[in-house]
């Protein structure tokens, strides 16, 4: 069995044992009593001496005389006021928007230049000489109502911003002379087409061919010229370049993006093929078709680039051995190529080669020596897939074709994209060939972005030329100015259209807490989220509630379905973090529509998939309020991107704590660790300064885009780093040492301004031999949290001895645990109710350890709250199993039932000995403290509904949840009073609230009753005297007819059958069914049997079954899976249950 600590963390040696008095001060610190009793001594008198004497006296005395249940039930009423979780909804500033500049008192920058970084995304990027040169040449324009700010005509050489009113743009129609409005830009906008832009920047004219700008009222414009502006960026060269490839990622990421992934645009976007080469415009290709090379590959300077055999598959990325690598020139050995029909007579390879060499170095301005030891020459088969749309750009090169054709084609984003097609193939649209002498792909390489189309050869071989991303960047390196060139290059095939969206079509930031738009105002726009997270809130109109909808990730579109369906806003939107969005026009989506009709099909495709989706989130997930109920604070981390760690305190470990988490994180996904350090060094030790603010987001931005989650470590201090931290952060961790005293840190305090809307958990970092306590205290510090975890780390760990470790840890460590929640991927236990038969639960818990499959989550219902709730305590199925027998053992006492008989007003029985048992396991342990995320489900009688326990008094919410109505009385719930009997009347597999925890996939144990035919039909009267006569005599006919019991378990059953089915096909569900059948619901002494049956049923299954879908390392355990510690002191390390019976026994009778 995998061990639940990390290697790492095995060297850690136990703790001293604390002296007497100390343990005596950890107890009452425990039972939420202050005392401590190594100065108790102080200040005492005769007469308290005497008193407390006499009352230890009378103590001893009632402990001898009195039964243990009279006492036991004294002490739990006393308990009642112990450490309670104080319950708070959010705060109102985390559903309401409001924005406040807290760095204003450091801006230096004119007004003017502050509006211009950010409205144009594209000058954030610029150093602060560039950025102040610009600045001069900024001219203020005043217009009048009506007064034209540009005419069709006129050069379009400059970026205007609106300062004050409103501009209104224009778009003529070629065909229909006809004038329609594309957008009417506010204060804070811009007029310009970054396209145009860059033609000018290349030494082009451009004009406004078919739009026009006006003011519809009085109006302040502010106009960058960028046409003078060209000799600064020749002044400043790796300016140029880095405003070349924003331009261009602007295109791709908003422009491009909107059109063809939310409108379903593919031919549209670039200009027409040209018929003469008759190409296809549609195709059909199978899906995944390889890579097939016809000539010898080389890698080429060393730098690791892919090659790819007649396989397909990727053969190697190592660099070349040899030494003279870069010495090397462009011509390859083709000896085992077939020979193109491409040469002209008397004209040889080399010359062939060589005439593509010339012409792609006079065309970008290239560096001929250079590209001739940088550039590779290949012949590739027909119809080859040479990159894939999606395919990362480091995986991509640029392709310069000598003879043949490269075809770019992407596949529709509708449901038509497998119309004509069989299975294992897709419908692609061709959108432009590149002929013998185009060069082809360089958009990816100038942007760093994956592709946007896929590439491919045409029906005939094709000889040409490539780039890698390295070569490419080398020769960027060595002439900027050719960026500009590819850049345009790439811009001039893209449609009319494309450049007409790119005036309408907005980029903008959106600064933490600041209203994107208002419940009840006009829906003028669709917004999405490009990186950064907006939340969604309703407000009722009795009352003024305020009410969290659903919140927005990376990738999401916001506000379609009101502007498509032309109403009112129904909720208001704000960022949470600061957010940058892309802004499609009303006026523009009309416009495309009605030119575009395919438009509205597949506007209407993509909400029916999202609404479809929706069905399967969870109810505490983007579709529903936060909190199903007032008391409970279910989440979800869905699509998070960033997540930011706050020191509590200077001793916490927190850069070993980051290094250790983005290990964790590195085997999910990508992560990026990010600390103060690492920024500046990238960027500058002045990157933190006003006038680089705009740069550090869009930098910041950037690292977002390629990779999953971005891991923030703060300072330990309030510093502008750590404000930036926090303003990125979708989530923020505090973390905190969980023996420390709880308090609220310095660093906390000092930006509750600004974490106030962003999500909050609690992380506390404790020894492995010391348990959980005093998390109600920590949680009730602060405002609210959505979470906490509780991490098991080593000593050295916890002092900062040990070094921070870029190695994985364990799959079933707390780090890897916290890592899943993180991104989404944790793995939920669900436990059902079944009286005896879920002791068949402790069977599957043995089974999913010995195969390495990991429990970040654990829920149940009655017997599965018990099971699920020491789980969660200890984590090892072994404790689980020992302490399970031994309460088993005492249900099955007969002895024990007689002397808890009452008169049968509420319940056969008075509950006493079974909440004895119970109190027994768990003692006063509280839910917060558990090392594991733990629910259970009751039956609230008093407001009739279901209701879920996060928090509280563990054993008194397992008990309510395994009370059967007429057996034993309900339990009183200590919060409101409340009356709770067993779960199982209301949810008996609660499956969909592990969902609303946020498991992603979920592992349901089944252990109800099952509908039986076979019952004895008995007529319309039953004696009980006559059912025992025929039990006892053994010459009368077998008769079955259910008990109390299994009665109470068959109700629960029929009153779940309906919500069981709604999640019993869920392909997030993994339903467990033992067959337990023959067991009754009181059969606890069949301890062994059940056990058994269950993890032999739990084996069989995981052997035969795909659960790679819950963990990809989940059949593939280390050396260590095997090893385990010892559950019971003394005890050696057992496999089999025989002998776990045997030592247990031993144990026992001991």
């Amino acid at each position: 069995m995998m061990p639940l600590i990390d290697e790492s963390d095995m060297h850690d040696s136990d703790p001293d044992r604390p002296h007497d008095h100390r343990i005596a001060s950890e107890y009452d610190r425990e039972s939420g009593s202050e005392t401590d009793l190594s100065d108790s001594d102080d200040g005492l008198t005769f007469s308290s001496l005497k008193e407390r004497f006499n009352r230890d006296h009378w103590m001893q005395f009632a402990s001898n005389v009195l039964p243990k249940n009279v006492l036991l039930r004294k002490k739990k009423n006393s308990a009642k006021g112990g450490p309670r979780l104080r319950v708070r909804e959010a705060p109102a500033s985390f559903l309401e928007a409001g924005w406040e500049d807290t760095d204003d008192h450091n801006n230096t920058l004119q007004s003017e230049v502050l509006v211009i970084l950010k409205t144009c995304r594209v000058f954030g990027y610029f150093e602060s000489p560039v950025v102040l040169e610009l600045v001069k040449h900024v001219a203020t324009i005043s217009l009048y109502k009506g007064e034209n700010l540009f005419k069709i005509g006129d050069a379009d050489d400059s970026i205007y911003v609106v300062s004050s009113g409103e501009i209104q743009v224009v778009a003529k129609d070629k065909e229909t002379e006809q004038y329609t409005v594309m957008d009417v830009v506010q204060p804070g906008g811009s007029v310009s087409s970054l396209v145009s832009i860059l033609e000018v920047m290349a030494g082009h004219t451009s004009q406004f061919v078919s739009v026009e700008a006006r003011a519809i009222t009085p109006a302040t414009v502010l106009r960058v010229p960028m046409a003078q502006a060209k000799p600064i960026f020749d002044r400043f060269p790796s300016a140029s370049t880095k405003m070349a490839s924003m331009i261009l990622v602007r295109l791709q990421r908003v422009t491009l993006l909107i059109l063809y992934n939310y409108l379903g645009l593919t031919h549209e976007l670039f200009l027409p093929i040209d018929p003469v080469h008759k190409n296809p415009t549609t195709r059909v290709r199978a899906v995944g078709k390889t890579f097939t090379k016809l000539g010898p590959t080389k890698d080429v300077l060393g730098f690791g680039m892919f090659t790819r055999g007649k396989s397909g598959g990727r053969v190697s990325r190592h660099g070349s051995n040899t030494s003279d690598t870069q010495d090397q020139t462009v011509m390859r050995s083709m000896n085992s190529a077939p020979r193109l029909e491409d040469l002209k007579e008397g004209q040889t390879v080399a010359q062939l080669i060589e005439e593509g060499v010339e012409a792609l170095c006079q065309q970008f301005k290239l560096n001929k020596e250079l590209v001739h030891k940088l550039v590779e020459h290949d012949i590739i088969e027909g119809n080859t897939v040479l990159v894939e749309q999606g395919q990362p750009h480091l995986d991509c090169h640029l392709y310069h074709v000598i003879s043949g054709t490269i075809e770019a084609s992407l596949t529709p984003t509708t449901s038509q994209r497998y119309q004509g097609s069989s299975e294992g193939t897709r419908l692609e649209h061709v959108v432009m060939v590149a002929q013998p002498g185009e060069t082809i792909g360089e958009m990816s390489l100038v942007t760093s972005m994956p592709s946007f189309y896929t590439l491919s050869t045409g029906d005939k071989p094709v000889r040409m030329l490539k780039l890698s991303v390295q070569s490419f960047e080398i020769l960027m390196n060595d002439s900027p100015p050719s960026m500009l060139l590819f850049a345009l290059h790439g811009v001039s095939r893209v449609s009319p259209l494309v450049r007409k969206c790119d005036f309408g079509v907005d980029w903008s930031q959106v600064e933490a807490g600041k209203l994107v738009y208002k419940q009840g105002s006009e829906a003028v726009a669709l917004y999405i989220v490009l990186n950064g997270r907006v939340r969604s809130v309703v407000t009722s109109r009795q009352g003024g509630r305020k009410t969290l909808v659903t919140e927005f990730g990376r990738g999401e579109s916001v506000g379609e379905i009101e502007l498509l369906t032309a109403t009112p806003r129904a909720t208001s939107v704000h960022a949470i973090r600061d957010t940058e969005l892309a802004k499609l026009p009303g006026e523009l989506f009309e416009m495309i529509r009605q030119k575009y009709p395919k438009v509205s099909n597949a506007f209407t495709r993509k909400l029916g998939e999202r609404l479809l989706g929706a069905m399967e989130l969870p109810r505490g997930g983007p579709t529903a309020p936060l909190y199903q109920q007032e008391e409970e604070r279910m989440s979800t981390n869905k699509n998070l991107s960033t997540v930011a760690v706050v020191a509590v305190s200077n001793d916490v470990p927190l850069h070993q704590f980051c290094a250790r988490l983005t290990a964790a994180l590195s085997t999910i996904g990508s992560c990026l660790h990010l600390t103060r350090n690492r920024v500046e060094e990238m960027m500058g030790d002045e990157v933190f300064s006003t006038v680089h603010e705009y740069k550090l987001i869009s930098w910041l931005g950037e690292q977002e885009e390629h990779h999953n989650i971005v891991l923030y470590e703060t300072d330990k201090k309030s510093s502008a780093w750590t404000k930036r931290c926090v303003r990125q952060a979708d989530c923020i961790l505090i973390v905190g040492l969980g023996d420390n005293e709880p308090t609220v840190g310095a660093v906390e305090r000092d930006l509750e301004s600004i974490t106030n809307r962003a999500q909050k958990e609690l992380v506390l970092l404790h020894s492995f031999r010391k348990k959980p306590t005093r998390t109600v205290e920590w949680l009730n510090l602060r405002d609210w949290c959505t979470a906490h975890h509780h991490i098991r780390c080593a000593r050295a760990f916890l002092h900062g001895y040990q070094a921070a470790s870029t190695t994985p840890p364990n799959i079933h460590s707390d780090f890897s645990r916290l890592a899943r929640r993180l991104t989404n991927t944790s793995v939920g236990l669900v436990l059902g109710g079944g009286g005896a038969r879920g002791l068949s639960h402790i069977g599957i818990l043995h089974a999913l350890q010995e195969s390495n499959i990991p429990i970040d989550m654990v829920g149940g219902t009655s017997i599965g709250a018990l099971i699920g709730g020491l789980y969660s305590e200890v984590t090892e199925w072994e404790r689980v199993w020992e302490r399970a027998q031994v309460w088993s053992f005492a249900m099955a006492s007969l002895w024990a039932k007689i002397m808890d008989l009452t008169y049968p007003i509420t319940a056969i029985f008075n509950g006493s000995s079974f909440n004895t048992s119970i109190h027994d396991l768990f003692q006063e342990q509280l839910i917060e403290d558990l090392w594991l995320p733990y629910f259970c489900i009751t039956t609230d009688l008093t407001d009739s509904k279901m209701k879920i326990h996060r928090h509280g008094t563990l054993w008194r919410y397992v008990r309510s949840s395994m009370t059967l109505a007429g057996y034993l009385p309900p339990l009183c719930d200590p919060e409101d009073g409340h009356l709770l009997v067993d779960g199982g009347y209301t949810n008996n597999l609660p499956a969909d609230i592990m969902r609303d925890m946020g498991a992603q996939s979920i592992i349901a144990v089944d252990v109800s009753s099952k509908d039986e035919k076979d019952l004895t039909n008995y007529g319309d009267s039953l004696s009980g005297w006559w059912l025992l006569w025929k039990r006892w005599n053994p010459f009368a006919t077998p008769i079955k007819v259910p008990d109390m019991a299994e009665i109470q378990s068959r109700l629960a059953y029929v009153s779940c059958v309906r919500q069981f089915e709604s999640v019993a096909d869920k392909n997030y569900i993994n339903l467990v069914r033992p067959p337990i059948d023959v067991y009754s619901t009181l059969q606890f002494g069949a301890f062994h049997e059940i056990v058994d049956v269950g993890y032999n049923h739990a084996t069989n299954i995981i052997n035969g079954h795909n659960w790679k879908q819950i963990h990809p390392d989940a059949d593939d355990p280390t050396e260590d899976s095997h090893t385990t510690k010892s559950p019971i002191p003394g005890m050696q390390t057992v496999s089999t249950h025989a002998q776990l019976r045997q030592t247990a026994r031993k144990v026992i009778k001991s």
